[in-house]
C-alpha cells in the first residue's frame, strides 16, 4: 500500500515533468500521470500515531495528584473568586483569614523533584529564608523548576518539611504543620528585578525578588562559596531565548559563569570632595554618596569593584538577538539627554586583564572575560547625570506602577460590582439567609437518635434530624426505616404501619386497571405484526386492510360506563386512553430492558417485572406527564433499597415532585444550568473564562444528566443515596438547590485539570463519563457545603451593607 504524501510527491513530479514536456513526450507523461491519479491512496499509521492515545481520566487525575502544589499553589494571574467576610469595618477575603491549608500530604514535596510535569533546572539544601516572627533563619530546599508550558518557579520549603515527608509512615510523626505558611512559590514571570548581596567570599549571599508591583520577596541566603551564582546560572538558562538578565553573567576562561567585574568612574562628586565633606549622620565613613563601600583607591580617583547588583530580567526581543542593546525607557518629559547621545558618552573601565609574554618577548594583553555587559553603568560627563537619569527611570516606574494600580483597582471594582448583581439578580434565591448553627452536630442519625426521634416527634427534634442528616447522613442499617420521614412521605407524627394497607389498597386496583389496558394494547401490537406481516408477504402489496385504530372495543372493564354514557365519545376517549397508555408501556419496557444490567440486583427477571409494574403505575396516575427516559433510573435505587413495590412507588412519587420540572416538559435543567454556570461566574472567574473561550462550553451541557437524574449515573448506589438524603435535607435548611452546589464541587474538585488540559466541551463529556462512579463522594460533599455557606456569608454582608 502507498502512503498518501509519497502518492501526492509521485504526482508532483509528474506533473512538473508534463509542463516542460512537448509533443509526444507530453503524451506520454500525461498517460503515465493517469496511473498514480486511478489509484485510491489510503493515509498509513505511522508509529506514533499507533501509539499515541488520548489519557484517561484516571491518567489524568493521577497525573494531577502526583503533580499536586495544592498545598502551596502559586498565585493566579486571575481574579479571585468573590468571598468576603467582615472584620471590623472592612470586607476581605475569606482566603486571607486562614493562609495556612487544612491538609497537607507528600504530593507536593514529591513535585520538588524531576517529575513529568516540570523540569528540574536547579536544587540546593540548607538555603536559608527568614522567619520574621523569631527573627532567625530557617534552613530549607531552593528549587527552580520549568513547567511543561515553559514557565519557570522557585520553590522553597523548610528543611522539616522535606523531612516529614520522606520518612515513613510507621516513624512517629511530629507536628510541623505551622511550617507550610514559610514555603515560598514565586513564579517568575512577574519578575523584574533580583537584588544581590554580598559582603565577600567568606558570607552568605542574600538574593532579593522583586515584581512588577515592587513587592519584595523574602531574601535567599546561599551559603558561602558560588552556590548563589550556581543558581543564577540556571535561572539564565531558563530564561532564554525569550529573556534574558541585565546584565548578563561572564564567562571566564577556565571558569565558566561569573559575576560581572564592572567598575565605574565618579561623575558628579569626585573623591577628594567626598573625603572632604562631613557625612550627613547615620551614614558610616565607609560609605560614598552613592551607597557603596569605599576602600582604598586607585591613584586615578576609580570606586572599587561593584559587590551588590541589580540583575533586569527583560524580554529578548528581535533587535536584542541581533546584537543591540535594550534601555529603560526614559518618560517623555525627561530632561535628560537621549539613549543615544548617553551610549555615545557611556565609559567603562577596562575588564581584568592577564599578561603573556610572545616568543619575541613582548607583553600581550588577553582579556580574561569575553562577554560585555548588556546594559552597562551609563555615566555622563555633565554634572549630576547620573542622579537625572536614576530620577527619570525612578518616573518611569512610579508612572507605571500608578497606572497598573489604577486599572487594576479599576477593572477589579467593576468585576466585583458585576459579581455583586448576579448574584442578586440570579443567586440570592438559591439559598436562605437564616443563620443555622451547624457546629454543635454530634455525628450521623444512628439508631439510638432514631429511636429518641420517635419518642419526643417534636418540631425541634425534627430540626435536630435535618441538621444530623445534612451534615453527616444517615447510618445505612436504618436507611429504609428513615427515607419515609425525611422524604415527607409519612408526616413527622404519623406512623408508616398505619399508611401500609391504604397504599397497598390503592396499588393494588390501580395494577388491575391498567392491567386491562396493556391487555388490549398488546392484542393491538400483536394484531398490527401480523398484519404487516401479511403485507409484507403478499406478491403485490395491493391488500387492502381495514386500519387496526378503527376496531372497536369490547373489554369487560368498561362495560359499566357504555351504560351510563354515550357510547361514541367513551369509545373515542378509550381509544385515546390506550393509545396513549401503549405508547408510554413501550417506552417502559425498553428503558427497563437495559435498566442498570450489571447490577446482581437486576440480573433477576423478577425484579425488572417489580420495576416495570412500579413505573407502569406511575405513568396510570400521571397519564398527563407520561413515562421520559431516565425515570427508572430514579426508581431503580429506590427499588434495591426498599425490595418492595408500594413503598418504592410511594418514595418515587415524592422525589419526582421536586424531579419532575427537570424532565423535558418542564424548565427545571435550563434553569439549573444557568445557575450553575452563574455561580462559577462568581464563585471560580478562572474556570468561567475556560468555559466561556469555547462556543459549545457556555451552556454547560455536560451538566445536563447531572441535574437530570440527580448524579444517579455518576455515582455509585451507596454514595446515591448519601447524596439524595443531603439535597433533601438542605431543602429544609438551607437551600432547595443543593444539588447546584454539588455539581459546583464537581468541577471544582477536578477544575486544575480541566484548566492545565484546556478542555474542550467534548473533552469534559469524556472525562466525567470515565470518572463515573468513581468520585470521592465525601470530599465532594464537604466542598458543596462550604461553598454554600459563603455564598449564604456573603449574601448576608450584602443586606448588611444595605
Amino acid at each position: 500500500m502507498l502512503d498518501v504524501s509519497r502518492g501526492g510527491m509521485v504526482a508532483a513530479i509528474l506533473v512538473q515533468h508534463c509542463v516542460h514536456a512537448q509533443g509526444e513526450r507530453l503524451t506520454t507523461f500525461i498517460y503515465v500521470l493517469v496511473g498514480p491519479c486511478a489509484v485510491d491512496y489510503t493515509l498509513l499509521n505511522t508509529t506514533m500515531d499507533m501509539e499515541y492515545r488520548d489519557p484517561t481520566a484516571d491518567e489524568l487525575v493521577q497525573r494531577s495528584r502526583i503533580a499536586s502544589t495544592t498545598s502551596a499553589p502559586a498565585q493566579s494571574p486571575k481574579r479571585p473568586p468573590l468571598s468576603v467576610m467582615k472584620r471590623g469595618n472592612s470586607m476581605i477575603r475569606s482566603s486571607e483569614t486562614n493562609p495556612v491549608a487544612n491538609s497537607f500530604n507528600r504530593d507536593y514535596v514529591f513535585s520538588l523533584h524531576q517529575n513529568q510535569r516540570s523540569l528540574l533546572l536547579y536544587g540546593k539544601n540548607n538555603v536559608g529564608v527568614a522567619n520574621n516572627n523569631a527573627n532567625t533563619i530557617l534552613k530549607g530546599y531552593l528549587s527552580l523548576h520549568r513547567e511543561h508550558h515553559g514557565a519557570l518557579t522557585v520553590k522553597w520549603t523548610p528543611n522539616q518539611l522535606m523531612h516529614s515527608s520522606s520518612e515513613p509512615a510507621a516513624a512517629p510523626q511530629t507536628d510541623n504543620n505551622h511550617l507550610w505558611k514559610y514555603v515560598v512559590n514565586i513564579a517568575m514571570e512577574p519578575i523584574i528585578y533580583i537584588h544581590l548581596h554580598q559582603q565577600g567570599n567568606d558570607h552568605p549571599v542574600s538574593l532579593v525578588f522583586v515584581d512588577t508591583d515592587g513587592v519584595q520577596y523574602a531574601p535567599f541566603h546561599f551559603p558561602p562559596g558560588q552556590h548563589c551564582l550556581s543558581f543564577l546560572t540556571c535561572l539564565e538558562t531558563g530564561l532564554s531565548p525569550f529573556s534574558r538578565l541585565d546584565p548578563p553573567l561572564w564567562n571566564a576562561e577556565g571558569k565558566g559563569k561569573i559575576l560581572p567585574k564592572l567598575r565605574r568612574k565618579t561623575s558628579s562628586i569626585n573623591s577628594s570632595s567626598l573625603q572632604n565633606s562631613p557625612l550627613p549622620e547615620g551614614i558610616p565613613s565607609s560609605c560614598n554618596g552613592h551607597g557603596e563601600h569605599s576602600s582604598a583607591s586607585s591613584a586615578n580617583g576609580d570606586l572599587p569593584d561593584i559587590t551588590d547588583y541589580v540583575f533586569r530580567i527583560v524580554k529578548t526581543s528581535v533587535a536584542t538577538m541581533n546584537g543591540a542593546p535594550q534601555t529603560a525607557p526614559i518618560l517623555s518629559n525627561s530632561s535628560s539627554k537621549c539613549i543615544s547621545e548617553q551610549l555615545d558618552e557611556m565609559e567603562l573601565d577596562d575588564v581584568e586583564v592577564s599578561e603573556t609574554k610572545d616568543i619575541d618577548g613582548s607583553t600581550i594583553k588577553k582579556h580574561a572575560c569575553f562577554s560585555v555587559p548588556a546594559s552597562p553603568y551609563v555615566i555622563d560627563k555633565s554634572e549630576n547625570s547620573v542622579d537625572r537619569l536614576v530620577r527619570n527611570s525612578l518616573g518611569n516606574a512610579c508612572e507605571t506602577m500608578r497606572i497598573q494600580l489604577l486599572s487594576r483597582a479599576f477593572y477589579g471594582w467593576l468585576s466585583y460590582t458585576r459579581h455583586l448583581k448576579t448574584i442578586r439578580t440570579h443567586l440570592s434565591c438559591l439559598v436562605t439567609t437564616d443563620q443555622v448553627n451547624l457546629k454543635n452536630i454530634e455525628g450521623p442519625v444512628n439508631r439510638v437518635f432514631w429511636e429518641k426521634c420517635r419518642k419526643e416527634r417534636t418540631k425541634a427534634m425534627f430540626t435536630e434530624f435535618t441538621k444530623r442528616v445534612y451534615c453527616y447522613g444517615i447510618d445505612p442499617d436504618i436507611r429504609i426505616v428513615v427515607w419515609p420521614y425525611l422524604t415527607r412521605m409519612v408526616a413527622w407524627t404519623d406512623d408508616i404501619e398505619s399508611l401500609l394497607p391504604m397504599w397497598e389498597e390503592k396499588y393494588t386496583k390501580d395494577l388491575q386497571k391498567w392491567g386491562a389496558i396493556e391487555e388490549e394494547v398488546i392484542k393491538r401490537d400483536q394484531e398490527a405484526f401480523r398484519v404487516a406481516r401479511l403485507r409484507q408477504s403478499s406478491a403485490n402489496g395491493d391488500l387492502n386492510f381495514p386500519p387496526i385504530r378503527e376496531q372497536s372495543i369490547n373489554n369487560d372493564v368498561f362495560e359499566e360506563e357504555l351504560i351510563t354514557t354515550n357510547g361514541d365519545d367513551v369509545s373515542g376517549e378509550i381509544a385515546d386512553i390506550i393509545e396513549e397508555f401503549g405508547s408510554n408501556l413501550h417506552r417502559i419496557e425498553k428503558d427497563v430492558d437495559r435498566c442498570d444490567r450489571t447490577k446482581e440486583y437486576f440480573s433477576d427477571t423478577d425484579n425488572l417485572k417489580k420495576l416495570k409494574r412500579i413505573m407502569c403505575t406511575y405513568v396510570w396516575r400521571h397519564i398527563n406527564d407520561g413515562y421520559i427516559q431516565g425515570m427508572c433510573d430514579i426508581a431503580a435505587p429506590l427499588l434495591v433499597m426498599y425490595n418492595d413495590e408500594v413503598i418504592t412507588l410511594q418514595c418515587f412519587e415524592r422525589l419526582m415532585e421536586r424531579m419532575r420540572i427537570n424532565f423535558p416538559h418542564g424548565n427545571g435543567i435550563e434553569e439549573n444550568l444557568g445557575n450553575l454556570r452563574s455561580i462559577v461566574q462568581v464563585m471560580d472567574p478562572e474556570l468561567y473564562e475556560l468555559i466561556m473561550s469555547n462556543a459549545d462550553f457556555t451552556h454547560l451541557y455536560f451538566a445536563y444528566r447531572w441535574f437530570l437524574l440527580d448524579f444517579k449515573r455518576e455515582l455509585t448506589y451507596e454514595t446515591v443515596y448519601q447524596v439524595w438524603e443531603v439535597i433533601i435535607a438542605a431543602e429544609h435548611l438551607v437551600s432547595p438547590k443543593f444539588q447546584l452546589f454539588f455539581a459546583f464541587a464537581l468541577l471544582t474538585q477536578y477544575r486544575h485539570i480541566l484548566i492545565e488540559n484546556s478542555m474542550e466541551f467534548t473533552d469534559v463529556i469524556k472525562f466525567f463519563n470515565e470518572m463515573a462512579e468513581k468520585h470521592n463522594v465525601d470530599e465532594l460533599l464537604v466542598i458543596a457545603r462550604d461553598k454554600l455557606s459563603c455564598l449564604q456569608a456573603l449574601i448576608r454582608e450584602m443586606n448588611d451593607s444595605n
